[in-house]
């Protein structure tokens, strides 16, 4: 995905769009941009984020290990497609006794 830039008039829309309810990842998709550019807009202008306003965020060692299944079926574009994903699913580590073997990642 490429980075795109968003001018002053844009971020404002998008403060005003979030204000009335509009999620970082809903915004994300409208402006074709990373949700985590999204939640930066807001931060550096003073909007409190919850975290339930970025479930889609996935953490690290998921992403890693996503990265190490896809490239061992020659998955192309990785990165795209994890960034994809990181955009519409939620994606997270189940820990059970049970399951103590591997680790299970749930969408």
């Amino acid at each position: 995905m490429a980075n795109k830039k968003v001018n002053n008039d844009t971020i404002e829309e998008i403060l005003k769009r979030f204000d009335s309810g509009e999620t970082p990842a809903d915004l994300a998709t409208s402006y074709g941009v990373h949700p985590s550019t999204i939640r930066r807009y807001l931060r550096q202008n003073g909007r409190q984020l919850s975290r339930i306003s970025h479930t889609t965020e996935i953490d690290q060692d998921i992403k890693m290990e996503l990265r190490r299944v896809l490239s061992k079926f020659n998955v192309d574009n990785v990165d795209i497609l994890i960034s994809e994903i990181d955009k519409h699913f939620i994606i997270e580590k189940r820990q059970r006794e049970e399951d103590s073997a591997f680790e299970i990642i749930h969408l």
